[in-house]
């Protein structure tokens, strides 16, 4: 009888595969990591079971991530200031790891991480939503051209509501009701860096409107 090629019975152990590693290269537009302020980029792959993390200097520009367990990953990439504040970012995208391999993705280039703005609202006659007559309010950032930047509506008693993707710059948030019958309004300033995330409050006040003259 010929011979027969090993197998590995049910109850055998089996050698896993050996982890993988994950080769990284990064450049900072348009002005390098010195321009842009940057010290460190922050890198993180997040799967379903798994989490790793390593900060590298950003003039490096490329790492290695070795010890990686094999499989799909989405790798999330900042650069941070000298307080650890993430101010440039990348969209995030998904790798995948192959065991006992060195694993590569196409270059990570990082720009500036838009702002968060929360605003928060309340009435100048202390007075809730429905008192004061009002179900929908809407909201508009404007730039300090007047360029408007952001518009959408919310239902007022919510309380708060967050816009993200702003630029750094300066911009005036005004708040007003929809459709009710007395017109409430009101804004604020703010200055934005980039990638922080704030929080700004609005007070609502009667719109009073000049009455006609009748004059042109």
């Amino acid at each position: 009888m010929g011979a027969v090629g090993a197998s590995v019975g049910c109850g055998d152990p089996v050698d896993a595969l050996g982890d993988g590693s994950l080769q990284l290269e990064w450049e900072v537009n348009p002005l390098g990591c010195e321009g842009a302020d940057i010290e460190r980029v922050q890198v993180s792959l997040q799967s379903a079971y798994q989490t790793y993390e390593e900060s590298f200097r950003c003039t490096d520009s490329g790492a290695i991530l070795s010890g990686i367990e094999a499989g799909t990953y989405e790798l999330e990439v900042s650069g941070n200031n000298d307080v650890g504040r993430p101010i440039f970012s990348v969209k995030p995208r998904k790798v995948t790891v192959s065991a006992e391999k060195l694993n590569t993705t196409s270059m990570i280039r990082l720009t500036a991480k838009p702002s968060e703005v929360q605003v928060v609202w309340g009435f100048e006659n202390g007075l809730v939503c429905g008192a004061n007559g009002v179900s929908k309010l809407e909201i508009a950032f404007y730039d300090d051209q007047s360029f408007e930047h952001e518009r959408f509506r919310v239902s007022c008693d919510a309380g708060s509501a967050t816009a993200g993707d702003l630029f750094a710059g300066d911009y005036i948030v005004e708040v007003s009701s929809v459709d009710s019958e007395v017109k409430f309004s009101g804004f604020e300033e703010i200055e934005l860096e980039r990638g922080i995330n704030v929080d700004v409050r609005v007070e609502l006040k009667p719109k009073t409107t000049r009455p006609s003259t009748g004059e042109h």
